[in-house]
């Protein structure tokens, strides 16, 4: 969907899975981007976005990536002034989000 303003700004890579995030993708809500490597290429196989999603989340400033887990930050969360989101893989193409992590002060 590349829009201008999506800002591609972080990218984690393990093994053959990378993330990229894209804080300013739409609305500046924020998305990441899994790809799978296939081949010589690689292959956009999800789009991650956080459940309780708003305008200025900034998702996908951060990534990391260990094995089945993605975490994503998301600098600009309001609710909690900044959060990380963490999803798993629940199938082949398939992450789902499991928490939403904020600091307790």
């Amino acid at each position: 969907d590349g829009l201008t303003g999506d800002t591609l700004s972080a990218v984690a890579v393990d093994g053959d899975v990378a993330v990229l995030g894209a804080p300013g993708a739409d609305g500046a809500r924020g998305v990441a981007y899994v790809f799978t490597r296939a081949g010589d290429g690689w292959v956009n196989t999800g789009r991650l976005t956080a459940s309780d999603r708003a305008s200025g989340d900034l998702l996908g400033g951060s990534v990391a990536i260990d094995g089945d887990i993605i975490v994503v930050g998301a600098s600009g969360d309001a609710s909690a002034r900044g959060a990380a989101y963490t999803f798993a893989a629940t199938g082949p193409f398939l992450r789902t989000e499991t928490a939403k992590l904020t600091a307790s002060d």
